[in-house]
């Protein structure tokens, strides 16, 4: 296939993103397909050089030079903004020197040349980046705002962008990173468990360790046992809770937090499920600031 139908296939087929979504890839962090980046890059790298091989520079000679200068400004624009929202730097060092000391002086010959050179320049430069591939089973956790539920979210506010992350680090296969972010989760709830049942203990929670906490909360729940059947049920639904938070403790978070263990991304995932059901089930009955 040469150049040309090429092009003409990337100039007819329309993106299927728009182009404020397309400001986001460049200028954010939005989720998009590998085809999509294809277009994206492909597709405006074609445009703003002017069609490529396809048009532009291939008919400057048919041009008047006056008329292939303006054409010319107008795709050196063009390309300058690829070269900000790609952060390609070479190739955007090019461009100004041309335009504004050589452009309006140079014959066809040289305009031709330095349009070649910037085509070469561009594609080695973008050559350079680099993609993340997310396996399709695993896209179901990137950048996601409600992995673990609305209800989560609304009980523990500042845990959400911890499960978020979670989730990313899962997306792009980082376990142990997902790990550490999703004791960071527990840990948030143990501190609102605590504050939630107004445990006394001899420094701010915040500042306690997991074993000082969960040792209050129990010394708190054996107060509760026995009193009232309501207080009894309540008891032993946070007895509950607090056997899962020693087990995350054993698994996970003393392995991840002292450089014990390394995990695989079968086991992050278990963690995952765990304490999202862990955090579930707390946000039945504790909220922060409650």
């Amino acid at each position: 296939m040469d150049a040309k139908l090429r092009i003409a296939q990337w100039k007819e087929r329309k993106p299927r993103l728009s182009p404020d979504e397309i400001k986001l890839v460049f200028e954010g962090r939005k989720a998009v397909s590998l085809w999509d980046m294809i277009v994206i890059l492909a597709g405006e790298a074609a445009t703003v050089l002017g069609g490529l091989l396809g048009e532009g520079i291939s008919n400057a000679r048919n041009r008047e030079l006056t008329e292939t200068k303006a054409w010319m400004r107008q795709a050196l624009s063009g390309i300058e903004g690829f070269c900000d929202r790609m952060c390609l730097d070479k190739t955007k060092a090019r461009i100004a020197p041309f335009r504004d000391n050589m452009l309006e002086s140079c014959n066809i010959e040289t305009i031709e040349a330095e349009y070649e050179a910037l085509y070469y320049a561009l594609g080695n430069e973008l050559s350079e980046r680099k993609l993340v591939f997310i396996p399709p089973s695993f896209v179901q956790f990137l950048e996601q705002d409600a992995l673990f539920d609305d209800a989560v979210n609304q009980a523990f506010p500042s845990a959400q962008p911890e499960i978020k992350d979670a989730g990313n680090c899962l997306a792009v296969g980082l376990p142990n990173a997902a790990i550490f972010h999703l004791m960071r989760v527990a840990e948030l709830g143990l501190r609102a468990l605590a504050k939630t049942l107004n445990v006394k203990m001899p420094v701010q929670i915040e500042f306690a360790t997991w074993g000082q906490v969960i040792d209050a909360i129990d010394k708190k729940l054996a107060q509760l046992k026995g009193q009232t059947p309501a207080k009894s049920e309540k008891a032993q639904f946070y007895s509950g809770l607090i056997l899962e938070i020693r087990a995350f403790s054993h698994l996970w978070r003393n392995p991840v937090m002292h450089a014990r263990s390394r995990y695989d991304e079968p086991q992050a995932q278990s963690a995952f499920n765990h304490v999202r059901s862990f955090m579930q089930r707390l946000a039945e009955r504790v909220k922060e600031g409650s």
